[in-house]
């Protein structure tokens, strides 16, 4: 909350949870908007912000690890083939889903195949049963988590240099942390934005 006498005159605090009112956001189309952070909200509003104001600023303290989704459209004939053809589906889709986040053996088949079980270090936040038991064991784990993480990492690294065009906006917007360190995120759009707000 901004206090009175805080906030130049002119500008306008929107908190996200009350929304804009106008999806169309027709109002922003001259105005300059900025939008602090970096997060799930913040990566979801700045590509619907970007299709309407005359300018984006993204201030951020730690870039996202912003990955693709990897989401498909399912058709009815496929959901019932694929997921929903047998009593239990539910059940093995959520546990097919928990098992890819354990340092233990992954399903011959991804039955979720999104962007959450393709990000292995992501078992550095979950936790799972594999997991060091004696203090002396945590930095032997601790070492594979990263060597588990970085090709995912790397993966994401490159991810933004193919679709920032401006090499200072790529170079900034880059996760140089474990995928753990902070909520890694999934959107397919969010980083080419930064094409469009430069």
């Amino acid at each position: 909350m901004v206090e009175a006498g805080i906030r130049p005159e002119g500008i306008r605090i929107v908190d996200r949870a009350g929304g804009f009112g106008d999806p169309s956001l027709v109002k922003l189309k001259d105005k300059r908007v900025a939008i602090i952070g970096t997060g799930a909200a913040s990566v979801q509003i700045v590509p619907q912000l970007a299709r309407w104001c005359k300018h984006v600023y993204v201030i951020q303290r730690t870039p996202a690890a912003v990955d693709d989704r990897h989401q498909r459209k399912t058709d009815k004939g496929s959901f019932h083939k694929e997921a929903a053809g047998f009593k239990g589906w539910q059940r093995e889709r959520m546990r097919n889903f928990h098992e890819h986040f354990t340092l233990g053996e992954h399903p011959a088949v991804n039955l979720v195949d999104d962007g959450w079980t393709r990000a292995p270090g992501l078992v550095g936040l979950t936790g799972n049963p594999y997991g060091p038991k004696l203090p002396e064991q945590v930095p032997a784990y601790n070492a594979n988590l990263v060597e588990i993480d970085t090709p995912r990492q790397n993966r994401v690294r490159a991810r933004v240099d193919q679709q920032v065009r401006d090499p200072a906006t790529a170079e900034k917007s880059k996760p140089w942390y474990p995928s753990w360190c902070k909520r890694s995120l999934f959107h397919d759009d969010y980083l080419q934005t930064f094409n469009k707000i430069m």
